[in-house]
């Protein structure tokens, strides 16, 4: 069987990566744990705030959720797992 998982938001905490980014590069964020989304608050358009996230380090330092990994290779077992 092969199952296939995303990794930011599942396995990857995107959001906590995201408020890290707009606090190390002081951009006004009244952060709302209740919304969704990370980006509709923020003083930069969405696309250039996407392009200095993605940029940097911040996609790739980006920490894993509490108890993921234990999840992630319990289910994998004996499948393939695809991220």
């Amino acid at each position: 069987m092969r199952i296939c998982s995303d990794v930011d938001g599942v396995i990857l905490d995107y959001f906590r990566g995201f408020i890290e980014f707009t606090q190390r590069e002081k951009i006004p964020y009244p952060h709302d744990p209740e919304l969704y989304g990370v980006t509709r608050e923020i003083s930069l358009t969405t696309l250039k705030c996407v392009i200095v996230f993605h940029a940097g380090d911040s996609l790739r330092n980006l920490k894993y959720i509490d108890g993921s990994l234990e999840i992630l290779n319990f289910w994998k077992g004996p499948h393939e797992f695809i991220l």
